[in-house]
């Protein structure tokens, strides 16, 4: 994903970022908020408590191989059954 589409997701959910935002998280010169955290998280489908966040632990589930959870818009996967939206 990159930097913009990141960003662009993140403030569809309510979070004023930008893609400068994002490349300041990156290179160490912002930190990220709680909030934040549990936005993404909940974003990148990664299974974390909020102890997980706060620690910088939690785990990626597994990702269907061969559409990564993320077929194309009007198409299903045939190996998961995922729609893409």
């Amino acid at each position: 994903m990159s930097q913009y589409a990141l960003a662009r997701e993140m403030e569809d959910r309510g979070w004023p970022w930008r893609q400068q935002t994002v490349a300041r998280l990156e290179t160490g010169q912002r930190m990220v908020r709680l909030g934040e955290a549990a936005t993404l998280a909940r974003m990148l489908r990664i299974d974390a408590t909020l102890a997980d966040l706060a620690e910088g632990t939690g785990t990626l589930p597994d990702l269907c191989a061969r559409c990564q959870d993320n077929p194309p818009s009007g198409f299903t996967c045939n190996t998961c059954g995922r729609a893409g939206s």
